[in-house]
């Protein structure tokens, strides 16, 4: 009668066997795994995952995902690196092109050319090899001496990063001014300066930059009391002492 009352899978129980005889179906075996149970002590220092070939949750330690993140990093570095590398690639490129342009075309002095590709590769100068030959075309085609062109670029690098629409409405802004000729000729030459700047009407330029024309950075076309036209250079908003207000390029 007694026996009746024992559930089937506890009367096959053999007391020196580890396993048990025969399971019912939602009965679930103990795990053998070696991997300790969670406490309130370890739980902060892992993380739950799957293993690829188990069913049940395994514990990844502090360990793992600090080495993931060391992959990680290593691929960004090398992602980084390749950009890094390619960006420099595209630059020498074409540092040699403006190089062989001012070299074969115009016969610049090797000087003026390695100060140029400098400011290529140091991102001072953005301009292209189309952009740099239009730019110095357009200056000769106004009367300058290619070899006065050269002289212009070296104390204002920033000719060759101008379009020729640019420096047109420069240009156009200072024969506006009466300066024509043989006159407008060498006033560019003394003043190349200037054609860092557009002109924001009548009788002001501004300064250009990537975004536009600086409103603070002016420029102005002026005669002395002898009559010679300068250009005189300032910025607005400046307090006397604080910085230079005006200077004449010459």
């Amino acid at each position: 009668f007694i026996r009746s009352f024992i559930p089937s899978f506890l009367r096959s129980y053999d007391p020196h066997s580890t396993q048990i005889a025969h399971p019912r179906a939602d009965h679930t075996v103990p795990s053998t795994s070696s991997t300790p149970p969670p406490t309130a002590s370890n739980m902060s220092n892992m993380s739950l995952t799957l293993h690829p070939r188990r069913s049940t949750p395994v514990l990844a330690t502090r360990t793992t995902r600090s080495r993931v993140k060391q992959n990680t990093t290593v691929i960004r570095a090398a992602s980084s690196s390749e950009l890094v590398s390619r960006a420099l690639t595209e630059k020498h490129q074409l540092m040699k092109g403006v190089k062989g342009l001012l070299k074969s075309e115009y016969k610049w002095e090797e000087a003026w050319i390695n100060g140029v590709t400098a400011a290529i590769m140091t991102k001072r100068l953005e301009t292209s090899v189309e952009k740099t030959k239009a730019a110095i075309d357009y200056l000769v085609s106004k009367g300058i001496p290619i070899h006065r062109v050269e002289n212009m670029v070296s104390i204002n690098k920033q000719i060759l990063a101008r379009t020729v629409d640019e420096l047109k409405e420069t240009v156009e802004h200072v024969e506006g001014k009466g300066i024509t000729g043989d006159e407008l000729v060498t006033f560019l030459m003394m003043n190349p300066v200037i054609l860092r700047y557009g002109p924001v009407d009548s009788s002001v330029l501004a300064l250009r930059r990537d975004g536009g024309l600086d409103a603070k950075s002016k420029a102005s076309v002026v005669a002395d009391p002898t009559g010679l036209k300068q250009c005189v250079y300032y910025r607005e908003g400046v307090a006397l002492g604080t910085s230079p207000i005006s200077m004449t390029l010459t």
